[in-house]
């Protein structure tokens, strides 16, 4: 299961073939799923058509409260400090069993390294506090990682919901340089906040970076942005496959409610018309946490009380986001191109668009 970009630099190539990168979002699995219920995601976002998994190296800052057991991913100290050049065997060993169960699975693993609140300056570590990863051990980390997972021939996304301010910006520069070197083969992506958008010319143009993602995120007034976004990234001067790696999740709250099954699926279909058709994930509020009914969630009152992962499996979007994926393939739809006119491109409030493919067939 080898991806690499098309010469178009428009879509992927997985074992050969064009390929739509269609993924499901369980970030928090390395701590929080059992076998089994990592087993039975994997089956049923297969029999789906989904092909890569989302995954957070390192512990979800906001996941929700496990009854299984936490172990940390690093080592402390006398005086109980992390040491962030000491990655734990326990913690890896279980990571590197999951990820290769997916990879079994046929869902690649796609790898977060750093989530930002490990990273200093971030807009979650200036809520939080706490210790971030020091910037030495940001390339030995990212050796360890290559090392550990080379085997499930995962993907990688430097960042995790970052913004870039100024003391984030090396972090992530040393990790996608380190990444890179460590896993040539390896695509590699940023993926980043809704809150900031864009991406930091720095990273537009380092030869490293091998694909585009952004993230429309869950805030209810703001969901053209699926659309708007994947136009801003088709403008920038270097051309790469764009994804959108986070649109709303099924089941998430807002201020009206909950996203629903047609929320979701118009956020995909904005994507997709938008130019972001080399990709997409999907999330269910629920899944990416592998919430238990009645365990604590830290971030309620920003997206409600997550389902029951068992009830968040069984929403019905994910089936849409299949669909999109057999009919992109099918028809090669991986440059789409808007053809709305400029001012219904530049309207926040429009609710139909229209693309074609560049020969308008």
């Amino acid at each position: 299961m080898t991806w690499s970009i098309d010469s178009t630099h428009t879509h992927f190539i997985r074992d050969g073939r064009p390929t739509f990168l269609l993924a499901d979002t369980a970030w928090a699995a390395f701590t929080s799923a059992s076998d089994e219920s990592f087993a039975a995601l994997l089956r049923k976002r297969r029999a789906q058509g989904f092909n890569a998994i989302q995954l957070n190296v390192l512990p979800q800052w906001d996941r929700s409260a496990s009854s299984r057991a936490d172990v940390p991913a690093f080592l402390t100290n006398a005086s109980g400090a992390v040491e962030y050049i000491q990655p734990n065997p326990a913690y890896f060993e279980r990571a590197r069993s999951l990820a290769r169960l997916a990879h079994e699975h046929g869902l690649t693993p796609w790898l977060v390294l750093l989530w930002c609140n490990y990273v200093p300056d971030t807009w979650v570590t200036k809520m939080l506090g706490g210790p971030t990863m020091p910037l030495a051990a940001v390339a030995p980390y990212c050796r360890f990682v290559a090392e550990t997972f080379a085997s499930c021939a995962p993907i990688y996304s430097v960042s995790g919901d970052t913004d870039f301010p100024e003391g984030a910006t090396e972090h992530y520069l040393t990790a996608l340089r380190a990444i890179k070197r460590s896993a040539p083969d390896a695509l590699v992506t940023m993926h980043i906040t809704a809150l900031r958008s864009d991406l930091p010319e720095v990273f537009v143009d380092a030869p490293e970076l091998d694909f585009y993602s952004y993230q429309s995120g869950h805030i209810i007034d703001r969901q053209n942005e699926a659309f708007s976004l994947a136009l801003a990234f088709r403008d920038k001067r270097v051309g790469r496959p764009i994804v959108n790696a986070e649109p709303c999740y099924e089941a998430h709250g807002h201020v009206r409610g909950r996203f629903d099954a047609r929320d979701v699926r118009y956020a995909l279909w904005l994507s997709l018309l938008g130019g972001a058709a080399a990709g997409v994930s999907y999330g269910a509020h629920g899944v990416w946490g592998f919430h238990e009914q009645g365990a604590h969630f830290l971030a309620v009152g920003f997206s409600g009380m997550p389902l029951d992962y068992r009830a968040a499996l069984g929403l019905p979007g994910a089936w849409d986001y299949g669909f999109a994926r057999a009919l992109c393939e099918q028809f090669a739809l991986y440059d789409l191109t808007p053809m709305d006119t400029r001012k219904t491109l530049d309207s926040r409030t429009a609710r139909a668009r229209i693309a074609s493919t560049p020969d308008r067939s």
